[in-house]
């Protein structure tokens, strides 16, 4: 559990491998402690500048970010006062025309399942939309996680790491919600929240003025028992 690991990284040097789950329930723990002795390593997903920074804030440690997938093996690394994810020795980045993120790697995978086994091209294309520069890149989003409202471009992550901020909101998703004929998309939240419907609308109306406030986000908000998982624990994307 979260406190059994603070407790175990105050009292011992180590380094703790875990996800953005974990770390995110970390920083929901009562009391600040110093943990600088101990490196903590993500994976699994991106986090937030914010978070990380409330991280270190509060315990005084460093996260460092590993990113890749089951397909890439891991191939580049973002430290915590860095902008930039850093290609590991050997990889080399590119984009596609729509800013996804190209990879070539000697850590690909050279076959992929999917159905059937089948031979996995390279350079392999991800779904990270990224600002390349020339010493690595900053990740926009998953282009199934931006959205496309009032002409910008709207993160359903950042949205959902503001909700959940809340401490009445352990767990937020958006959806997007599509209508033929709309111009716009709208977004549908599930919150975990013991909130009333109206707290919570009342709450997410504030939050996104203030992420996005020049742009008027049409949502509709739905309280949950639980968001749908995948097999290793995250939020299910469709």
């Amino acid at each position: 559990m979260p406190q059994n690991i603070i407790d175990f990284c105050a009292a011992n040097r180590c380094v703790c491998v875990t996800t953005p789950v974990f770390l995110k329930a970390m920083l929901k723990m009562g009391e600040a402690q110093n943990l600088s002795n101990s490196l903590f390593i993500s994976s699994t997903g991106a986090m937030s500048q914010a978070e990380v920074d409330e991280f270190f804030d509060k315990f005084n440690a460093e996260i460092v970010q590993i990113y890749g997938s089951t397909e890439t093996g891991g191939v580049g690394v973002k430290e915590r006062t860095s902008r930039l994810c850093v290609p590991l020795k050997g990889v080399k980045f590119g984009i596609d025309e729509e800013s996804r993120l190209l990879i070539d790697s000697p850590y690909l995978s050279s076959e992929i399942f999917e159905g059937d086994i089948t031979p996995l091209a390279s350079p392999f294309q991800s779904s990270d939309i990224v600002r390349l520069e020339e010493d690595g890149f900053e990740i926009v989003g998953r282009s199934f996680e931006l959205l496309k409202i009032g002409g910008k471009r709207v993160s359903v992550l950042e949205i959902e790491a503001a909700l959940e901020k809340h401490p009445q909101i352990p767990e937020a998703q958006v959806i997007p919600v599509r209508a033929e004929g709309l111009k716009d998309e709208k977004i549908e939240i599930l919150a975990i929240t013991k909130m009333s419907e109206k707290e919570l609308a009342d709450f997410v109306s504030k939050a996104l003025k203030e992420l996005y406030s020049g742009i008027k986000i049409n949502a509709k908000c739905r309280k949950v028992e639980a968001l749908e998982k995948t097999f290793n624990g995250k939020k299910k994307r469709n």
